[in-house]
């Protein structure tokens, strides 16, 4: 069953990380071919930098670093530059609320309130927030302007998660909301 649970994570995360590609044929046969590939679409995309890792179980099957952490200076990107985590955070997510969802400890329809020590409510919707929204991208929650700024290299935020996301996700509270309208 974890093998199905990480197989329907991966396919979701390739629907929706390429869902607006298109569908040429890509011929690779090697690893200079596969980094010919992603740098192309790198420059393409007017992506600075990635990091790319191939693996299976236990064992590394690719290993790249492409691109400039600092196009300005002509740095090129290393091994142990680090890299905002940002969307990619949704898969590792995902898998462990799915890893939950099949010990049965709740429904993809429960509302997630029943979860939290704070109640979440869009207030442009009265619907309640469910994990299957959170998980399909459909609770009305969007990224804000309060999240600009609130990076942190090297050492922990001085806001506690609990904090932020109480104070961003209930109306009313004190950190700039979050919820866009739903049409």
């Amino acid at each position: 069953m974890k093998k199905t649970i990480a197989k329907l994570v991966f396919l979701i995360f390739l629907t929706t990380a390429f869902s607006s590609c298109e569908a040429d044929e890509v011929e690779i046969s090697n690893t200079s071919d596969f980094n010919a590939y992603i740098q192309d679409e790198m420059d393409s995309q007017k992506i600075p930098a990635a990091s790319v890792l191939i693996f299976k179980g236990n064992t590394i099957l690719h290993e790249s670093y492409l691109g400039k952490s600092n196009l300005k200076k002509n740095i090129s990107i290393e091994a142990d530059h680090p890299f905002l985590l940002a969307s990619i955070s949704k898969v590792i997510t995902a898998t462990a609320l799915l890893q939950l969802h099949e010990k049965g400890l709740f429904s993809l329809q429960d509302a997630t309130n029943g979860y939290l020590p704070f109640v979440v409510e869009n207030p442009n919707f009265t619907t309640p927030i469910t994990f299957q929204m959170l998980l399909t991208h459909t609770s009305g929650i969007a990224d804000g302007t309060a999240l600009d700024d609130q990076y942190y290299y090297g050492k922990d935020s001085p806001i506690s998660l609990r904090y932020f996301l109480e104070n961003y996700l209930v109306p009313g509270g004190r950190v700039l909301q979050c919820f866009r309208k739903l049409s």
